[in-house]
């Protein structure tokens, strides 16, 4: 099977204008190295917050705690001057998916709270018991967008079901069970 040699990526510097790159089959670039998921990254108001959230809440364990590093700054673009804590989270002995940043000493602003706007975004974990998982985390005063796990009819997750829930910086988190048998 061939798949079209081209496809195009957003060019940072034009914002909303893409560039054309060429793409091997299956849109894997041919970069001459291997790319592994390592973590999702998310800047917080409140590490204690946060922690209470992603840990209590969704059941995630604390892999490693430091401080932020002088490097953090200089990879973000900034002139420094930032300070705070960094957390990396994981699930049932896994390795670490998840780091909150909480920073001191740069200008911050909140990120969008509609999962649809542009530039936000979400990730998904899942759960063999959704349902228990969403009146746990409704019993602890956590919200969700819907008033329940909603069923899928159709689509990829056909069968299964899924949640958003919102942590308390407003980052949408989705959680889904997968229907059985997948």
């Amino acid at each position: 099977m061939t798949f079209p040699t081209t496809t195009g990526h957003r060019d940072a510097s034009r914002r909303g204008r893409f560039s054309r790159t060429r793409f091997s089959e299956c849109g894997r670039a041919r970069m001459g190295a291997q790319l592994r998921f390592w973590h999702v990254g998310l800047a917080v108001a409140s590490m204690s917050r946060s922690i209470a959230f992603y840990c209590d809440g969704l059941g995630m364990q604390i892999r490693r705690r430091a401080s932020l590093s002088p490097a953090a700054t200089a990879v973000w673009g900034t002139d420094g001057g930032a300070s705070g804590d960094v957390v990396f989270l994981g699930l049932d002995g896994g390795p670490e998916i998840l780091e909150l940043i909480e920073v001191e000493g740069l200008d911050r602003v909140d990120a969008s709270s509609r999962p649809w706007d542009i530039a936000s975004a979400h990730f998904a974990l899942e759960t063999d018991d959704l349902g228990a998982l969403f009146d746990r985390m409704v019993a602890a005063g956590y919200s969700a967008r819907s008033s329940s796990p909603v069923v899928a009819a159709s689509g990829v997750l056909a069968g299964g079901s899924a949640v958003y829930f919102v942590d308390p910086d407003g980052f949408h988190v989705e959680v889904v069970q997968r229907p059985p048998g997948v």
